[in-house]
């Protein structure tokens, strides 16, 4: 999916110039030194507690860390003192959805797009949520409409493939998969999709990543990031297929990747996928068993 920066949208602001302790703090995140600027904007926030530009950075930086409590209520803040600002809302969402609070999470979403139509093609988080709540069909449009955004984009079609399977069953969802506008450079997504559309095995997509790890000269973050990739979309396919105790097992290994070398919200959607199986989202009963029809 694209990049979680697109959830703060205009939010980031970030200067190019440090005039002040909010623009020093928003230089500070562009060069990843994030607690520092969450140490500026702390004290800033004592001087001025309703600075909601400030609160945004204070949850982009909460978030980057890990920090998901601190991150959600700096959210709120923003979307309290900006009620009719989309990008608050969508930022609010995010924290929702990051803690498990689906529901919550896409009332926030569909405000934004109510707020902003045109954000409506590009919001892929309000898809996934649709997915946990049952509304796959919802998703599956959404989905759809991200192809205006990213034709190439793997991840994309994978969850409009499950919407599609769990509204439909498995045959509809390999007959109405979604082609690619270009090959999705990720690895090994395009692997994945390949499964997904029964051109592939498990154990095909295993020996592509187990190829692909053992090149020396990879980064830690390319290695983590293959890692997660994998284990989240067969832990989701194995799901969709009914088959879960392989599920949890996929899902596990992905949200045991490490979260900074993950993409991160991706990485929170690779836990509420889990909480999820495990029946532990509140007011979201855990999927039946078997596969999809």
């Amino acid at each position: 999916m694209g990049p979680w920066a697109v959830v703060l949208g205009g939010w980031l602001w970030l200067a190019q110039t440090a005039d002040s302790p909010v623009d020093r703090a928003a230089l500070l995140l562009r060069r990843g030194q994030t607690q520092e600027a969450l140490s500026l904007l702390e004290t800033h926030l004592r001087a001025h507690p309703r600075d909601a530009r400030a609160w945004s950075l204070n949850a982009r930086g909460s978030f980057i860390l890990g920090k998901i409590p601190q991150a959600a209520q700096a959210a709120q803040q923003v979307v309290q003192l900006r009620p009719q600002d989309p990008d608050a809302a969508d930022l609010w969402g995010s924290m929702l959805f990051c803690q498990g609070r689906v529901r919550e999470a896409l009332r926030e979403f569909d405000r934004a797009v109510a707020l902003d139509p045109p954000r409506r093609a590009r919001h892929w988080q309000r898809g996934i949520a649709c997915y946990y709540l049952g509304r796959w069909n919802e998703g599956a449009r959404q989905f759809k409409l991200y192809t205006q955004v990213d034709a190439a984009d793997v991840e994309n079609a994978l969850w409009h493939f499950i919407c599609v399977a769990r509204a439909r069953g498995l045959r509809q969802a390999q007959k109405q998969m979604l082609s690619l506008g270009g090959r999705d450079p990720r690895v090994p997504l395009m692997e994945l999709y390949r499964l997904y559309g029964s051109k592939a095995t498990v154990q095909e997509v295993l020996g592509h990543m187990k190829q692909y790890l053992a090149r020396a000269n990879l980064a830690s973050q390319q290695r983590t990031r293959c890692r997660f990739y994998g284990h989240l979309y067969l832990g989701i396919y194995y799901e969709v297929h009914g088959k879960f105790p392989l599920a949890r097992e996929h899902l596990q290994k992905a949200v045991g990747c490490a979260r900074e070398h993950c993409p991160r919200y991706m990485w929170h959607v690779a836990q509420v996928h889990l909480w999820w199986l495990q029946g532990k989202l509140a007011g979201i009963p855990a999927p039946t068993k078997g596969a999809a029809p």
